[in-house]
């Protein structure tokens, strides 16, 4: 119907105005059709070579070394272009090994940012299922678009896993229950918490969150090291007081260090 629209308006326009008028008007509809496509173009082209680029540095993953550094050294394209973690290499390591040796078969992550702590996990822990809820954007290096959380399932997809991608506040009563409709009965073993940093926030969701957590789960934090240049980073605030309550652990890379640390509170 379209194309008979444009072919009869064409043939007015000839009768009218000549050839070279209905040359160029159908030229100047061509660019203004091809120019609106191309961001999805471009965007789905950049997705389909980073996935190709990822599968590249998968192929020849063999230990959780090589997952970090494939989380780390990755390059893609367009909107792709990384997921490098916002954690300290060497703590995420030490994180990641303290997270596998409780055998998680539920993992959560709120604020799942470039992906890439969200890549480590579905790459090298065990676990059947897992969530990530995050802003579509936001600060903390927060939020991820529609199409990278189907990014991250492509490159992240097994047969035998589960993986349900939350785009909306994690402070919502709603979020919170489509989280319990996703467990749908079960609980979380590994709870990561790295979304809203400020004391607030992260409050908030440890207490939205932890009654989803099985008894001798690991919720873990990150960022607990005071950040004196971010006042609006405060999770060393409140994970001074959960160290008054739980038993924790903590995995600092340098004492002297102005950002970054783990925390983990055994559930």
């Amino acid at each position: 119907m379209a194309l008979r629209s444009y072919l009869t308006g064409a043939s007015r326009l000839y009768r009218r105005d000549g050839f070279d008028s209905v040359f160029h008007r159908g030229l100047e509809k061509v660019e203004r059709d091809v120019g609106n496509a191309l961001p999805a173009i471009g965007d789905t082209l950049c997705r389909a070579l980073s996935v190709r680029e990822l599968r590249g540095y998968q192929s020849s993953e063999d230990d959780l070394t090589d997952v970090i550094d494939t989380a780390y050294d990755y390059r893609g394209y367009g909107a792709y272009r990384s997921i490098e973690p916002m954690q300290i290499r060497s703590e995420l390591r030490d994180f990641v090994e303290a997270v596998a040796a409780s055998d998680p078969e539920t993992v959560c992550e709120i604020g799942t940012a470039r992906g890439g702590s969200y890549y480590v996990w579905a790459q090298y822990l065990a676990a059947s299922n897992y969530l990530s809820i995050d802003l579509p954007g936001g600060r903390f290096g927060g939020g991820h678009s529609l199409r990278r959380a189907e990014f991250l399932r492509d490159v992240c997809d097994r047969p035998d896993v589960d993986q349900a991608f939350l785009r909306g506040d994690s402070h919502s009563p709603a979020t919170a229950r489509h989280v319990e409709e996703i467990l749908d009965g079960d609980a979380i073993d590994f709870l990561f918490i790295d979304g809203d940093h400020t004391y607030d926030g992260v409050k908030d969701d440890f207490e939205r969150y932890s009654p989803f957590v099985a008894d001798g789960g690991l919720i873990a934090f990150h960022d607990i090291v005071t950040i004196d240049h971010d006042p609006d980073c405060e999770v060393d605030r409140f994970w001074h007081e959960l160290r008054e309550e739980y038993e924790t652990t903590e995995i600092v890379a340098d004492p002297q260090q102005d950002r970054g640390g783990v925390g983990l509170v055994h559930w």
